[in-house]
C-alpha cells in the first residue's frame, strides 16, 4: 500500500512538468475492475506516426502533440456492471462513463481544452467498445474499437504563448491488450478522419485496487468453504466405497453376506453423491457471481 502511494505522489509530481494532451483511455484498464469497489491506475503511453509537431503550421499556430504521456486515473465500479471515474493524461482531466461484463465493455469520455487558440468547440471525448476473452483466471486477452475527438497544444510563435489542448482533431481506431492481474499492455492504431495521417500507440498501466467490496470477499471465502466440502465428500464416497467392497469380499468367502446392510450403506452412498452434486452446483454458482 505503501509503495502505492509513493507511486501516485511520483505521477502527480511528473504530471507537474509535462504538457497537454487528450487521446483514448486504455480498454485494459477499463475492463481491469472485475468486482465492485474503486482502483487507482498509474501508467505511461508511447506515440509514432504522424504526430502534430512543431514546425506543422496552421493559421499562424504551430502544432505540438508530443511523442509520449503519463496517464492516471480513478476508476469505480457499481452493480456489477457500471463504470465511472476521472482519468488524467499528462494533467488534461476527463470523466468516464459506461458499463461491462466479463466478456464486453462500452466506455464514453468526455473532457475540455483548458485555453481554445480558436472557435468555441473546446470538447474532446469519444466512445470505445470493447471485447475481453479470458485465457485463465488471471491472464486475458482483449480487442477495442473506437471514435474519437482528441486535443493537442498550440503555440503562437508571434507572443511565444502554448496554449494548451488548443488543438483538435477527429479519429478513428482499434486496439489489442493482454492483461496478467493488474498489469496490462495495450497496443492501439489511429487514423485521422479528416487527414492521412496515422497514429501507434503503445500504453502500459499498472491497477492498484484500493477498495473491493466486502460482498465480494465474502462470496469468496464461501467458494473456498464450499470446494473444501466437496473434496471432503469425494473423499468421505471413495472410502465407503472401498470399505463397502472389503466388507462383501470377506463376508462372502465365509458364505454368510448381509444383504440389508449393503442396501443401507448403498443408500448413504447415494445421499452423499447427491450432496456432491448440490456442492457442484454451487460452486457454479459462486463462479459465475464471482466474474460478473
Amino acid at each position: 500500500m505503501a509503495r502505492g502511494i509513493l507511486w501516485i505522489a511520483l505521477m502527480v509530481c511528473a504530471l507537474l512538468f509535462t504538457g497537454c494532451s487528450s487521446h483514448p483511455p486504455s480498454a485494459a484498464a477499463f475492463m481491469n475492475m472485475k468486482g465492485n469497489g474503486a482502483s487507482v491506475v498509474v501508467g505511461a503511453t508511447a506515440r509514432v506516426g504522424d504526430n502534430h509537431e512543431e514546425g506543422r503550421d496552421d493559421n499562424d499556430y504551430i502544432h505540438r502533440e508530443g511523442y509520449w504521456n503519463l496517464d492516471f486515473s480513478m476508476l469505480g465500479r457499481f452493480f456489477n456492471l457500471v463504470m465511472t471515474g476521472v482519468t488524467l493524461e499528462n494533467y488534461t482531466p476527463r470523466g468516464i462513463l459506461g458499463a461491462h461484463g466479463r466478456y464486453v465493455g462500452l466506455q464514453g469520455w468526455v473532457g475540455v481544452a483548458t485555453v481554445p487558440a480558436y472557435g468555441d468547440n473546446v470538447f474532446t471525448g469519444g466512445v470505445m467498445l470493447i471485447e475481453e476473452y479470458p485465457v485463465t483466471e488471471k491472464f486475458r486477452v482483449g480487442l477495442s474499437e473506437y471514435v474519437s475527438r482528441n486535443a493537442y497544444d498550440m503555440i503562437d510563435p508571434i507572443n511565444s504563448v502554448v496554449e494548451r489542448c488548443s488543438g483538435f482533431y477527429k479519429e478513428f481506431g482499434a486496439g489489442a491488450y493482454m492483461s496478467f492481474g493488474n498489469l496490462s499492455l495495450e497496443f492501439r492504431y489511429g487514423r485521422e478522419i479528416e487527414n492521412p495521417n496515422n497514429r501507434y500507440y503503445l500504453a502500459l498501466n499498472y491497477q492498484f485496487h484500493i477498495i473491493h467490496e466486502r460482498k465480494d470477499k465474502q462470496r469468496r471465502q464461501e467458494l473456498k468453504n464450499v470446494v473444501k466440502e466437496l473434496h471432503e465428500t469425494a473423499q468421505e464416497i471413495s472410502v465407503r466405497k472401498r470399505q463397502m467392497k472389503q466388507r462383501i469380499r470377506e463376508e462372502r468367502e465365509r458364505g454368510e453376506e448381509d444383504l440389508e446392510k449393503t442396501e443401507e450403506e448403498k443408500r448413504q452412498l447415494r445421499e452423499l453423491r447427491k450432496t456432491l452434486d448440490q456442492q457442484k452446483m454451487k460452486i457454479r454458482e459462486l463462479e459465475q457471481n464471482e466474474s460478473k
